[in-house]
């Protein structure tokens, strides 16, 4: 997929959400991962070590919910894409080497995709859960709340 078409991709996915306001944070927020205990901890969490980012959806109900997401890179890349416990239902691509795009349908499990930053001044994500903007979501060790999304990243901060 073209450039373009991936900022309008983006740019689709935002104006579907109300209001567009992006919440911009320093990277320092994401060190570290937390504690995430399968099937007791819920929500949407976003942490690194090093220069390997890990993004995962958790659940504590039988009710399933649907996260959509896409993580944009300025000014580098990825690599290294992996993911765990993908069902039938659930995707990941890499459509350009800046740019991951995933679908999670998570119950009372844990769903996550892997990369590694190469170079990058931002990185951008946004998500929804069930068609709707993810209002809070959770950063590094401490699982910090932040929210709503979409969210921006400096990478150099």
């Amino acid at each position: 997929m073209a450039t373009a078409g991936l900022i309008a991709l983006l740019l689709a996915g935002l104006a579907q959400s109300k209001t567009v306001t992006t919440l911009i944070l320093p990277w320092s927020r994401t060190l570290g991962a937390p504690r995430i205990r399968a099937s007791k901890s819920a929500g949407l969490f976003i942490w690194h070590t090093g220069s390997t980012v890990t993004i995962l959806t958790a659940g504590n109900t039988t009710a399933t919910h649907v996260y959509n997401g896409t993580v944009f890179i300025t000014e580098g890349e990825l690599t290294g894409l992996t993911h765990t416990a993908l069902g039938p239902q659930d995707k990941v691509s890499e459509p350009e080497a800046f740019a991951v795009a995933f679908n999670f349908v998570t119950g009372r499990q844990t769903k996550s995709v892997t990369f590694r930053l190469i170079r990058g001044t931002q990185l951008a994500l946004t998500v929804t859960r069930d068609r709707l903007p993810v209002a809070k979501f959770y950063c590094g060790q401490q699982a910090t709340p932040e929210g709503p999304e979409p969210v921006t990243f400096n990478l150099k901060q």
